[in-house]
């Protein structure tokens, strides 16, 4: 095996793990496998992957000295080595250090798929406060990667310039980001504001659950569709019709991960600042993915941190027209009180617009006409 086997510029990466301590089993192999379609996204092919036994990891290296020296010699095999746990800024120093190639951690990788991904002025800003907060604890800050444009996973950045930044200047430009970030939130405010009188409605989910898909089928927009991690970064709000002159708005949130990095989490609060308005959330589940549970644990306590787990949430078990009828079956009678649609077909979704209608009818959030007083919810909603 070689460096740069790929064909299309496809880094070769080294994964490492460590198991027994933080997880083991299926569930290490199920984060091992998202490891893997994470590094995919970011334009890596995950070709090996080292796992360590550890009860608890190494303070100064995370997989201790022998380890370090083992993999530092079979790592010139590979153009970056990919540790699946959050690095300390010590351990990364120590790790970059020690290895020939581009050390990165999960954090990392994450944060390079936000930054190819940030197409907006917002999503930019955001991106870059939550990598320069993230590299401004280790000793080589920032600025050696903006001067290495195009150099592969961990040296890119979605800034407005690509100068190099000097340690000393980070902390300023990582104010002058909160302070532009702070005047885009007080605009939402205002814009939120205008809004009143109008029900609102929040899209919650794993990422690639397909919150994205549910938002173009109800409001007939056509928002870009992917298979793929993180597609959506943006709010993106739009008009879904009921009936007569009756809407309700409907928004679409960056999906959520395990283990999402406390930075990035930080400087996405402008976006996920949307839910605080909702009325109710739908939360959207891939019913065909792994660990359901735990994902679905994973939005429930972010959800909690930015306090609007109390809110209304209807259940919404996405992608039955992948599963198997038994595995549908399992789940409603798992979740009686859910929603099990296929957002690509519109299987299932005129039940949950009803729902939706209902709710909002008992909530005085809206009204029926008085020529529909007597009409069944079925007749009235646009389909």
């Amino acid at each position: 095996m070689s460096k740069n086997t790929s064909s299309n510029d496809v880094e070769v990466a080294l994964g490492v793990a460590i198991d027994g301590w933080r997880s083991s089993g299926r569930a290490l192999k199920e984060e091992l496998r998202e490891l893997g379609l994470l590094a995919a996204t970011a334009g890596a092919r995950l070709e090996e992957i080292e796992i360590q036994q550890r009860s608890k990891p190494d303070p100064s290296t995370m997989i201790g000295s022998g380890k370090v020296k083992e993999l530092a010699e079979k790592s010139k095999d590979f153009d970056l080595v990919i540790f699946n746990e959050n690095l300390k800024p010590a351990q990364h120093d120590k790790l970059r250090e020690k290895f020939p190639v581009k050390v990165i951690d999960r954090t990392d990788l994450i944060l390079d798929i936000f930054a190819q991904r940030a197409h907006t002025k917002d999503a930019k800003m955001q991106v870059e406060l939550a990598q320069l907060q993230h590299n401004l604890p280790r000793k080589r800050g920032w600025g050696w990667a903006l001067t290495n444009p195009g150099a592969g996973i961990g040296t890119r950045g979605p800034g407005e310039t690509k100068m190099t930044i000097k340690e000393r200047d980070l902390r300023e430009r990582i104010h002058q980001l909160e302070t532009r970030l702070q005047s885009i939130r007080d605009k939402r405010r205002t814009q939120r504001k205008n809004r009143r009188g109008i029900p609102e409605i929040s899209l919650v989910g794993y990422t690639n659950s397909g919150k994205t898909t549910l938002l173009n089928k109800f409001s007939d927009s056509e928002e870009r569709e992917e298979d793929m991690l993180f597609a959506t970064l943006d709010t993106k709000t739009r008009r879904v019709h009921l009936e007569g002159d009756r809407y309700f708005l409907l928004t679409d949130t960056v999906g959520f991960i395990q283990r999402m990095p406390p930075k990035l989490k930080d400087a996405f609060i402008a976006t996920l600042e949307e839910l605080d308005r909702a009325h109710c959330l739908l939360h959207v589940i891939d019913i065909t993915g792994a660990r359901l549970q735990e994902k679905m644990n994973t939005v429930t306590e972010l959800l909690e941190e930015l306090g609007v787990a109390e809110r209304p949430i209807f259940k919404v078990f996405n992608k039955i027209d992948l599963a198997s009828e038994g595995l549908v079956e399992r789940y409603q009678k798992q979740f009686p009180d859910a929603y099990f649609v296929s957002a690509r077909t519109g299987e299932g979704l005129t039940k949950l617009k009803e729902s939706i209608y209902r709710y909002l009818l008992e909530n005085k959030l809206i009204e029926r006409p008085d020529y529909a007083k007597n009409l069944p919810l079925r007749e009235m909603i646009s389909q």
